[in-house]
């Protein structure tokens, strides 16, 4: 399996044109299986930085979501889909039994229609400390956008709200799943 620095690395070179990639990758070149954490933060700082500054923001989350969607395990899709079918179409129901096995970070619920998922600290083990750009925590949105989608059986959509790494209290996304 992948570490972190190579899937970010791996996103760049399928979701952003090759002479970006060349020029975002340039000089990085030590993506061994074996990498440590600091390592891998301190890459994946790089690619970030020179990829916000060659394409903005907007091009960061197109290459973070897909790197959430593959942090997602057959396993948790599976337990969601048990879960969801267990809930009976009971959106409440469903949420508090993610939040009782700590499927999300735990802290699911309904507003207005809409899914809100909080948590007050980092889940990624990477960047507890932070020390990488926050368009990082568009991997989580991507995790969400993943798992809901794959257990609705139909897309959905995730927004950041607020993000630990840009300097909120917590994590908070929308998603939006009709």
């Amino acid at each position: 399996m992948a570490n972190k620095a190579q899937r970010v690395f791996e996103s760049i070179r399928l979701n952003c044109p090759e002479s970006v990639f060349r020029r975002v990758t340039e000089d990085i070149d030590e993506l061994s299986d074996t990498l440590t954490p600091a390592a891998q933060k301190r890459i994946i700082r790089e690619l970030l930085t020179r990829l916000e500054a060659e394409c903005g923001s907007d091009a960061c989350a197109r290459v973070m979501r897909p790197c959430g969607y593959n942090c997602l395990s057959a396993r948790i899709i599976n337990e969601g889909r048990k879960k969801w079918l267990q809930a009976a179409g009971d959106i409440p129901a469903f949420l508090l039994s993610l939040n009782e096995s700590g499927i999300g970070g735990g802290n699911m619920r309904l507003e207005n229609g809409s899914i809100i998922a909080e948590y007050s600290r980092c889940c990624c083990g990477l960047v507890k400390n932070g020390g990488v750009p926050s368009v990082y925590c568009e991997c989580s949105a991507g995790w969400f956008e993943k798992f809901f989608s794959e257990v609705f059986g139909h897309p959905v959509f995730v927004r950041l709200r607020r993000s630990i790494l840009a300097g909120a209290h917590e994590c908070t996304f929308q998603i939006d799943i009709t």
